[in-house]
């Protein structure tokens, strides 16, 4: 794709480069009596094409010589943890035994102990 419009607008600039050029001629061939009829200007209709043409094809010529923009950052956000407390752990009581809290004298607190029933 890129090729083929790189070589219209080449083309392009060279048919308007070829027909200015061709009225220059004639409009000297006029002057030197090789042409009757109405003369033209002063023959330099040919170069504003020639310009506009160069400017079209250098722009055409640098956007298609630059390397393509390269593709945008991805990134990746991992997803917050979510913690959960696990839910207590009590051991199953025996048959014929009960918990109750107990005064424990060596560290001056209470805890539950087995007692039987």
């Amino acid at each position: 794709m890129k090729k083929t419009a790189l070589i219209l607008l080449v083309f392009s600039f060279n048919i308007v480069a070829e027909e200015g050029y061709e009225r220059h001629e004639n409009h000297r061939r006029s002057y030197e009596g090789g042409y009757r009829g109405e003369r033209h200007g002063d023959g330099d209709d040919w170069i504003l094409p020639a310009i506009v043409g160069g400017v079209i094809l250098g722009g055409a010529a640098y956007g298609y010589s630059r390397p393509p923009a390269p593709p945008p950052p991805t990134y990746y956000y991992p997803p917050t943890p979510v913690y959960q407390q696990a839910p207590p752990i009590y051991p199953a009581v025996p048959y014929g035994y009960h918990q109750q809290s107990v005064f424990d004298p060596n560290c001056n607190c209470y805890k539950y102990a087995l007692v039987p029933n």
